[in-house]
């Protein structure tokens, strides 16, 4: 008689995923207490997680993109994720990335050193686009 024993395990590694503007190229970056557009070379400060509740949260910094009442052209800024919640809730939808208060969308704002900013949506904008860079994975490993 043979006995034979089949394990299976399933994980899912999840890194999270790079927000990176599809006219520069370049990445949200935390940056000290701010965010900043950056080159994209990945790791914990350019690791953006969209949560169910509509926040964007850093996996490096566990802060959360924020904006504040301001006038189109204001910097998008970092906060701890329990701060204001009515200006953190983002939409990113066919690369388009929205504050669902304001409604206006986000892009670089290369004369305030290299930060990003909120103004009007304007469809086909290349600075209002971007692309997220996933870096998920599953795999499925069999012991027989």
């Amino acid at each position: 008689m043979r006995l034979c024993i089949l394990f299976s395990f399933v994980f899912v590694v999840v890194d999270g995923r790079k927000l990176q503007n599809q006219q520069s190229y370049r990445c949200i970056t935390v940056y000290g207490s701010d965010v900043r557009m950056q080159n994209c070379q990945g790791g914990p400060f350019q690791d953006w997680i969209i949560e169910e509740d509509g926040t964007i949260r850093n996996s490096g910094s566990n802060s959360c993109l924020y904006f504040n009442n301001g006038p189109a052209n204001a910097r998008i800024t970092l906060q701890p994720c329990t701060y204001n919640r009515d200006g953190m809730q983002w939409t990113l939808v066919d690369g388009v990335l929205k504050n669902l208060r304001y409604n206006w969308c986000a892009r670089p704002n290369t004369a305030s050193n290299n930060g990003i900013c909120l103004g009007s949506c304007t469809t086909g904008d290349i600075r209002q686009n971007w692309g997220e860079d996933e870096t998920e994975e599953e795999k499925e490993i069999v012991f027989p």
